[in-house]
């Protein structure tokens, strides 16, 4: 007989709070922030750059809270749903073992259906063909006397019907494999952004270097590199 599947979760906790001294520094550090209002010389922008590093290090310190709080309820999900796919690796395995019978069958009786389309086809064809060469060999016999060209034509083969199986959806897909990816056309290939950042990084200087000289070139053609001013915590 089949059991229910019980799963020891760690310990969660009903109620989570996150620190009032961290809310107490947060309004202190914005209320102290708000006073800066523009940046005219070397010493407004070391207070700006000390209020930036503040700000990052109070948005850590909430973010390593977050962090803690939610470990053991990321660690309930991760058991949950091993176990819940322990549970179903049979369940997917006969599916995907159904499916390929049900296809087989599905694409040989397509098959069949298509060939009987065919023959039947031609066979309507050389029925046609024979009765205009009938008629040909009796105008030959009584070129003075013509009947009337009158062909009985067979009724078109119908449309090739699929199979229906109870439960399922069966329908014709496209799939792929490459084969040869340097033949592959142009249409079908994308832009890796992150081959292009990698490549940028492992030359900044030189080519940081090369755009200051000439701002309009690239080292990589068809796309445009430019150096921007960024600022960063530390």
């Amino acid at each position: 007989m089949s059991q229910a599947l019980t799963i020891l979760l760690p310990d969660v906790s009903g109620r989570v709070t996150i620190a009032a001294e961290w809310f107490e520094q947060r309004d202190a550090l914005l209320a102290g922030t708000a006073a800066i209002t523009a940046v005219a010389d070397a010493l407004s922008c070391d207070r700006a750059g000390e209020a930036i590093r503040r700000l990052a290090k109070a948005a850590k310190a909430l973010e390593d809270q977050r962090k803690q709080i939610t470990e053991p309820f990321l660690r309930a999900q991760k058991l949950i749903k091993a176990k819940a796919d322990e549970a179903l690796a049979p369940v997917g395995a006969e599916t995907v073992r159904l499916k390929v019978l049900v296809a087989a069958f599905a694409a040989e009786e397509g098959r069949r259906a298509e060939a009987a389309a065919w023959a039947a086809e031609a066979a309507r064809r050389l029925e046609i063909e024979r009765q205009l060469a009938q008629q040909q060999a009796e105008a030959d016999l009584f070129p003075d006397n013509p009947m009337p060209a009158e062909i009985m034509v067979p009724a078109a083969a119908p449309e090739p019907v699929r199979a229906k199986v109870e439960g399922v959806r069966i329908a014709e897909a496209l799939t792929f494999t490459v084969a040869a990816e340097a033949e592959v056309p142009r249409q079908f290939l994308a832009v890796d952004p992150t081959l292009i950042r990698r490549y940028l990084a492992e030359n900044r200087d030189r080519f940081i270097a090369a755009l200051k000289e000439s701002p309009d070139w690239t080292p990589i053609p068809g796309v445009v590199v430019k150096i921007e001013t960024k600022v960063a915590s530390r």
